[in-house]
């Protein structure tokens, strides 16, 4: 029996990145039953990492090293002016006379 279509997306969690030559067995499926016509993709790689999958094990293997992306400029420069919000207001909080009732 042949399972047909889909896509099946390995993500790349908790910091693990394969190495070149690196397999997995990934799925165990009956006998006799084989996927075809099925996407593979990842996640949490940067663009360029290989990967092949023996359609007859289900094992995945690395042909090169995966590294971790990297963020786009844009996204730094939204995180330095988040911090310096968070500077200024913890600066503004600190300077501020204490409030209170004197009488």
């Amino acid at each position: 029996m042949a399972l047909t279509g889909g896509k099946i997306i390995f993500n790349f969690a908790g910091g693990y990145l394969p190495l070149k030559g690196d397999s997995v067995a990934f799925l165990d499926p009956p006998t006799g039953v084989t996927l075809q016509n099925v996407q593979y993709g990842y996640t949490r790689a940067a663009p360029g990492f290989l990967f092949n999958v023996n359609s007859n094990g289900l094992v995945f293997t690395a042909l090169n090293n995966a590294v971790a992306p990297i963020p786009e400029p844009a996204t730094l420069g939204l995180l330095a002016l988040g911090w310096l919000g968070l500077v200024k207001r913890r600066r503004r909080a600190w300077e501020a006379p204490a409030t209170g009732s004197q009488r």
